[in-house]
């Protein structure tokens, strides 16, 4: 049977009991906010002791529904392969690892990545234990994706997702400091969907009182083209042809449906056409995100950033071009890396997307592939780069600190 020593924070919020592993803190599946389907995430707070040992739902998405192993194989397999993963619209809750005697130390925010239709931030890449070691609190974070928070007629708020991303932010500003962490140095970061949405949230007002800095993993600094915030237009038109398929009148009926059948009439509807695929991504509300803010991006000020991004990344050139055009452009402090290591064990050729996530998190362990000795060390010097980076806004390997953007670029390996 197994031995399990506990711990207890009490924050704002409401007391939680956590675990004690391998030397950190850890408290699984706490609620940073609740909402309604398709309502603003609102402040939480009980009163007793939660218990915060188990990792709480992702939002609903194919897997819940679906055999993921058929469905996306590659990343099944790479990712979350022998994992039990919960789902549920009661999904808004992060994780916190931090190490044991923490004390003000500095915390690194994770969002996960997923095209903003499917993810969650208990597969397996995603754990504290290196990070922890370096002194740094990790919090990883579940939000709405997909029709749950990222879809809207215009008669519900439009970016559900990233107000659920707000919250957690918000969240971690008022309670972190009873876990160990310090809510004055906070490094926003995400893979993905997560970095898109990190780069969304860098320019929200708001947002830059409650972090310091941002770290991007393939998907930062599409501050222009395609990525860039859409307007509403698309997502209505997404909106509506969901309603269609659901066989209901107006977007408030989608909210009587079962989760399964609101997420079946979508992914239809998403699966018509290349643009409805870019429907979900975050749209230009005005609220998250204002026109005005990426219009005068380089006239205001901008948080110090770090963009990374691999060698055979999703269009790969237009990666490396928009990481480099951010740097290029703000008026803050950029760093950028270009991760080239392709890991063994085969599956995809060179540095594939997310294949530097294993290396940053330090968690080549829990890996499936036969990582070496030289993987090893790769990984110590990137966990190492972005827990300075963490720490006091300047990246380091073995000491060193980085040259900036765009002039100078770390190469891994």
């Amino acid at each position: 049977m197994e031995t399990r020593e506990f711990c207890t924070a009490n924050p704002p919020c409401g007391a939680v009991r956590g675990s004690i592993e391998r030397g950190m803190k850890v408290f699984r599946g706490v609620t940073y906010a609740v909402a309604e389907r398709f309502a603003l995430p609102e402040k939480c707070a009980w009163d007793g002791v939660r218990d915060a040992l188990e990792f709480g739902n992702g939002c609903p998405q194919g897997r819940a529904f679906y055999d993921e192993s058929v469905l996306s194989p590659f990343y099944y397999n790479e990712f979350r392969r022998g994992l039990t993963l919960r789902h549920g619209e009661n999904c808004l809750c992060l994780n916190i690892f931090a190490p044991e005697n923490a004390d003000r130390a500095p915390v690194l925010v994770f969002l996960h990545g997923g095209a903003f239709a499917h993810g969650s931030s208990d597969e397996l890449p995603f754990d504290g234990e290196e990070i922890c070691k370096r002194g740094v609190v990790l919090v990883t974070v579940n939000y709405r994706l997909n029709i749950f928070g990222f879809v809207s007629d215009g008669s519900v708020p439009y970016n559900l997702g990233l107000h659920d991303q707000i919250a957690a932010l918000r969240w971690v500003n008022g309670n972190i400091s009873a876990f160990g962490g310090d809510p004055d140095n906070v490094t926003l970061s995400g893979q993905s969907a997560g970095a898109i949405s990190t780069q969304v949230l860098a320019l929200n007002d708001e947002v830059k009182t409650l972090v310091k800095r941002v770290f991007m993993m393939s998907g930062g600094g599409f501050v222009k083209g395609i990525f860039r915030p859409h307007g509403t237009g698309s997502t209505e038109r997404l909106a509506r042809l969901t309603m269609k398929n659901a066989g209901v009148q107006s977007f408030a009926d989608l909210k009587s449906l079962d989760a399964k059948t609101l997420y079946d009439a979508w992914n239809a509807a998403f699966k018509t056409s290349p643009l409805m695929q870019l429907a979900v991504l975050p749209a230009m509300d005005g609220v998250v995100a204002k026109k005005e803010n990426y219009d005068a991006f380089s006239r205001e000020s901008q948080l110090p950033a770090l963009i990374g991004v691999t060698s055979h990344d999703l269009v790969a050139p237009l990666m490396r071009s928009a990481a480099k055009n951010y740097a290029k452009t703000s008026p803050a402090a950029c760093w950028q890396y270009l991760f080239s290591k392709e890991p063994p064990g085969g599956g995809k050729k060179g540095a594939w997307h997310s294949a530097d996530l294993w290396y940053v998190f330090g968690t080549l362990s829990r890996s499936h592939r036969p990582f070496g000795e030289d993987d090893r060390e790769l990984s110590r010097r990137m966990t190492d780069a972005v827990c300075a980076f963490a720490r006091d806004g300047v990246p380091r390997t073995d000491g060193a600190p980085w040259g900036r953007a765009p002039y100078y670029r770390e190469y891994f390996p």
